[in-house]
Order: C-alpha cells, then sequence, then structure tokens
C-alpha cells in the first residue's frame, strides 16, 4: 500500500517539495505503545493461570506403631494418599516391637508428594530355641 502511494505521488508531479514531505509521511510505519498494566500483585486476568502446585505433606514419625493406625493417621490427619507397604520386616527380641513399625521410607520431618509411597519394616520376634530344644 505504501508504496502504491509514493508510485501515485510520482506520477502526479512534485509541487515545491510538499508531495515529497506527504510521501515521506505516508510511507513511515505508525508506531504503537503498548498500554501499561500497574502491578497490582494479583495475577492479569488475561494471562492464563498456571497450574496449582501440588500439595505436599510432611511425613510424621510412625516408629512404634501398628501398621493399621500408621496409614489412618496418614490418611485422616493428613491429605496424603499414596500406597502404603507394610511387606518388610526385621526380626526383634523385644515382644513389645512385635507387628510395629520399625524404621520407615521417608523418614520423619520429610516434605513428600501427598500421593507418594510410604514404606515400613514390621518387627517379627525372632525365634529363639530354648536350652532345652539345643540338646
Amino acid at each position: 500500500m505504501f508504496v502504491a502511494a509514493v508510485a501515485w505521488l510520482a506520477v502526479i508531479g512534485d509541487k515545491g517539495g510538499e508531495w515529497k514531505q506527504h510521501a515521506h509521511a505516508m510511507t513511515t510505519a505508525p508506531t504503537t505503545v503498548a498500554p501499561t498494566v500497574p502491578d497490582t500483585g494479583k495475577p492479569d486476568p488475561q494471562t492464563p493461570s498456571s497450574t496449582p502446585p501440588e500439595p505436599t505433606c510432611t511425613m510424621p514419625d510412625l516408629t512404634g506403631f501398628f501398621p493399621d493406625e500408621a496409614e489412618g493417621a496418614l490418611r485422616n490427619g493428613a491429605p496424603w494418599r499414596g500406597q502404603f507397604d507394610d511387606s518388610q520386616t526385621a526380626f526383634v527380641s523385644d515382644q513389645e516391637m512385635e507387628g510395629k513399625i520399625l524404621d520407615q521410607n521417608p523418614p520423619p520431618n520429610t516434605n513428600m508428594k501427598c500421593d507418594d509411597p510410604v514404606a515400613v519394616i514390621l518387627g517379627v520376634l525372632e525365634d529363639i530355641p530354648s536350652p532345652t530344644e539345643l540338646n
């Protein structure tokens, strides 16, 4: 469009520089200034919002609890919804720790995603033969 206007002016002729100024004004690209938006600290309604961060849970200390108690506390006390694995065992000699959680992963006070798995090690009473059984 701008080239056509300049060509048209060249055909008509130049009257004392008047047409040159006119041609220059027509071929100069218009400038646009982007409007500024004051920073209000709020999200811009025209900008798509990003996905909110996934909630995290803080792992409590589960040692000394029975698996049902621990899993119930995780599910009821926090928004945790992960897999609970209590399939690992370790021998204990103290009858008080039989069937209770000895260790856990993730460790206590760990921040984790609320759908991360939790694994625990349960105490199993070691079957130690009595002295009379050895003979």
